[in-house]
């Protein structure tokens, strides 16, 4: 009897033990299943933005060719009426020379920035050693503040709505994924943008300190294009009331 009661007990505590292992291997398996499905679920979004943002440049591009339509056919109607118009079609050009809409050319210089090519930098610091959004901030600021009055980066024309940031491994200007080496084309006096550019202790030092590679060219003539965008108001509208 007392035999048989130890049996019985060693096979309870068996069956117990295989209840076990399967309860915690379907607990285990629905877990990954649920780690799978949910991971699915936002390659899908991902996926799903992705498109979403390709559809809004296209649209955008859409957008901006019917506006350069609609522009060029005030132009052509304002040169063929009388004097009037002919004043109101050089505002027009003046406004869209200021605004960026219109392709310039004139005196600059040419800044190329690339990753740093070190052989010898640390894994943890390399981040330190590639180009950043700011970097490309900093030496546009620098440009502006020295008179620059048309910039673009990789050909993106700079607006007073433009962005220059950086997403994942990239950096987006405007809305056009640019990667190193970055070229940015300034018009303006030459020689006081390089002045400006290379004062010691300025941006460009900074960047050579981490071994980035920067190189600045001055040109009597750089030609820069147009921007290419749509510009959208939604919230803004013309006040009439005087701003103090």
């Amino acid at each position: 009897m007392v035999f048989k009661r130890k049996v019985h007990i060693f096979v309870a505590l068996i069956c117990f033990v295989l209840c076990f292992a399967v309860t915690l291997q379907y607990k285990s398996v629905t877990k990954n299943k649920s780690v799978g499905i949910t991971q699915l679920r936002r390659t899908e979004e991902l996926e799903n933005q992705l498109i979403n943002a390709n559809q809004q440049i296209i649209d955008l591009k859409k957008e901006n060719m019917q506006l350069t339509t609609d522009i060029d056919a005030y132009r052509q109607d304002a040169a063929s009426k009388d004097s009037g118009s002919g004043a109101l079609k050089s505002e027009l050009e003046k406004a869209l020379l200021i605004a960026g809409f219109t392709k310039v050319k004139g005196p600059g210089v040419t800044v190329t920035i690339a990753d740093s090519t070190e052989t010898e930098k640390q894994v943890q610091t390399a981040d330190s050693y590639i180009v950043h959004d700011s970097d490309l901030r900093n030496v546009i600021n620098e440009l502006y503040s020295a008179g620059a009055e048309a910039v673009t980066v990789n050909g993106e024309r700079l607006i007073g709505g433009s962005s220059v940031r950086c997403v994942g491994n990239t950096i987006i200007v405007n809305s056009k994924r640019c990667s190193s080496p970055f070229v940015i084309k300034a018009i303006g006096d030459a020689d006081t943008l390089e002045s400006a550019l290379n004062i010691r202790g300025g941006v460009l030092d900074v960047l050579k300190l981490y071994k980035i590679n920067v190189n600045v060219t001055k040109s009597s003539e750089i030609e820069l294009d147009k921007y290419n965008g749509a510009v959208n108001f939604i919230h803004a509208e013309k006040s009439e009331k005087q701003v103090k």
